[in-house]
């Protein structure tokens, strides 16, 4: 199994996939580790070769003592994304993410825009209301994992499609509760401090926001702002609540392939001068 020894965590990743076909990297939502991704790898391997990693005390990632010590960022978990693209030999990748997989995936847009070929951003937001992540911090603290799992899971899926996918939740929801609550704690403080609005304007590499019609945890309105500051952005919606491969696959998997033909944002801009 690869490993990273990174700044206290050993971080966990793979890379599935035909080794000619373009790099995808994908970010998970928090909570989850990168088995959220099976149900559709079959999908992306036609395209990509996907790199998948777990984050900081997620699936098969261990801290090491007194890891949350120091504050979490975005950034940091950013620089683990990049550091698992540099062992994979991923110098330049596509990229798409979930939830804080889409904020960390805004980060790399903004700050790495050199490696990056396309982004799809999904179910996310570039800063979060006030006041929801302390008091689940306060609960995690509290309670452990179980004392987040069935408000987490209800805003996660639509009633209809987790009991036509009973087995998938049900992984879910297993995995969820083997997340280290001291890393769950200091990714919400990061998530709680969090404003990438600021950057998204350096942000170049040819973008799609995906949101949820039905999404509790970041509501459309919270990507469509993402869009708007985005240069040539592309927002769309689907009838999904916040996972949204397990609720939309299809669809969803074909605007992350579409990254494949798009152009970026310069490139129609200097196309529309000419016309």
């Amino acid at each position: 199994m690869p490993f990273i020894d990174r700044d206290s965590a050993r971080l966990y990743w793979r890379a599935d996939g035909h080794p000619a076909r373009p790099p995808l990297l994908l970010g998970n939502s928090l909570g989850t580790d990168q088995s959220l991704w099976d149900c559709v790898m079959p999908r992306l391997m036609n395209s990509f070769r996907v790199i998948r990693m777990d984050y900081r005390g997620h699936g098969a990632s261990a801290l090491v003592q007194q890891a949350v010590r120091t504050p979490w960022t975005i950034g940091l978990l950013a620089e683990d994304m990049l550091a698992v693209a540099d062992a994979a030999g991923a110098e330049r990748f596509h990229f798409a993410g979930i939830s804080i997989g889409g904020m960390i995936g805004l980060w790399l847009g903004a700050h790495a825009s050199h490696r990056l070929k396309g982004l799809l951003v999904s179910n996310t937001a570039a800063r979060l209301p006030e006041g929801v992540w302390p008091t689940r911090i306060e609960t995690v603290r509290a309670g452990g994992m179980r004392a987040l799992l069935e408000s987490t899971l209800g805003r996660w899926f639509l009633e209809a499609n987790a009991m036509r996918n009973e087995a998938l939740i049900a992984t879910v929801r297993q995995n969820f509760l083997l997340v280290d609550p001291l890393a769950y704690a200091a990714a919400g403080e990061a998530l709680s401090e969090m404003d990438l609005r600021p950057i998204l304007h350096r942000i170049h590499a040819p973008t799609t926001v995906v949101t949820g019609r039905y999404d509790l945890s970041t509501p459309p309105a919270l990507g469509e702002s993402i869009a708007t500051n985005i240069e040539g952005a592309r927002c769309m919606q689907l009838p999904v609540a916040h996972i949204p491969h397990l609720d939309s696959p299809v669809p969803f998997v074909a605007e992350i392939e579409a990254l494949l033909t798009r152009p970026p944002a310069s490139a129609v801009a200097e196309h529309e001068r000419h016309t």
